[in-house]
């Protein structure tokens, strides 16, 4: 750029003063040259323009070679131990493991209900005749029992207050999920009305001691049959018949029982349990006054 504007500036000197060089015929040919000299020499350097403006981009470089793989380095430290982490989900069943080591005997369980009867054994052959025994001491006229007729010492029963009561049952009664107040549905005999036939008890109207006794009938293997006697809502006996026994069964339970005026006894048939009855009414409940209490 300094070159072309010094060579601009030698151009003009020469275009001004060379026709005034020309025309000074007395002057020598050494005389312009002395006078032009100074314009034609190579001045000292300017100072520095300003910066031009940047050039424009080059093209981009062809892409360099790929560097080598670097090495590994060390193992770091150990972290610090995280937390626990959420509860996974539940896995699959798995398959059934082979059978254990046989383990220690338990404890005894609960004895069982009642089995049933068996049948009678074989007669057993007669015995030896046994040794007579010592005379007796004399006895008292007290002491002779009564044979059903009351005695001059025996107490006498009052011949005007009587309760008894016999009831049955020709329906087959299936009980449900709960315990089953059993209603009998003909009575043979009801002395004193004292046996409620709308609720199946019997309801106590004298004090006294009574003799109660029931007889059920098991017509199927499909239920067990379990009757318990209850008195004031406690059992106090019961029967039972199960049902992997003998198809037709029955079985009877008796009882003596002290009641006082408003006491109530019923027969009551176990949760999902069976009692048969049938057109020769088979299951049967009976109770009477034995002796009334003394006032």
């Amino acid at each position: 750029m300094m070159s072309i504007t010094c060579f601009k500036f030698i151009h003009l000197t020469l275009f001004l003063w060379l026709p005034l060089c020309m025309g000074e015929t007395t002057q020598t040919v050494e005389e312009p040259l002395q006078m032009c000299r100074p314009c034609c020499d190579r001045g000292d350097p300017g100072p520095s323009g300003p910066p031009g403006l940047p050039g424009i981009q080059g093209p981009a470089g062809m892409p360099g070679n790929h560097g080598n793989n670097g090495n590994n380095g060390p193992p770091g430290p150990p972290g610090p131990k995280g937390g626990i982490g959420p509860t996974g989900l539940e896995g699959r069943e798995g398959s059934q493991g082979p059978i254990g080591p046989m383990g220690l005997p338990g404890k005894s369980g609960v004895p069982g209900l009642m089995g049933s009867r068996g049948d009678s054994g074989v007669q057993g052959d007669r015995g030896g005749r046994g040794y007579k025994g010592d005379k007796g001491e004399p006895g008292s006229i007290s002491s002779i029992p009564s044979l059903g007729y009351p005695s001059q010492h025996a107490p006498i029963p009052h011949l005007g207050r009587r309760s008894a009561f016999s009831v049955g049952t020709s329906n087959t009664i299936t009980a449900p999920s709960d315990d089953y107040v059993i209603a009998f549905d003909h009575i043979f005999a009801n002395v004193g009305e004292d046996f409620d036939l709308d609720i199946g008890k019997f309801i106590c109207r004298i004090n006294g001691t009574y003799y109660f006794i029931f007889h059920v009938n098991k017509w199927s293997n499909a239920h067990n049959c379990y009757i318990k006697l209850m008195k004031n809502g406690l059992m106090i006996t019961a029967v039972y018949e199960d049902s992997g026994y003998d198809y037709y069964d029955g079985v009877s339970n008796s009882i003596l029982l002290e009641m006082t005026e408003g006491d109530q006894v019923w027969l009551q048939l176990h949760a999902n349990d069976e009692v048969y009855g049938g057109i020769a009414k088979m299951t049967t409940f009976s109770g009477w006054l034995l002796y009334e209490a003394l006032p």
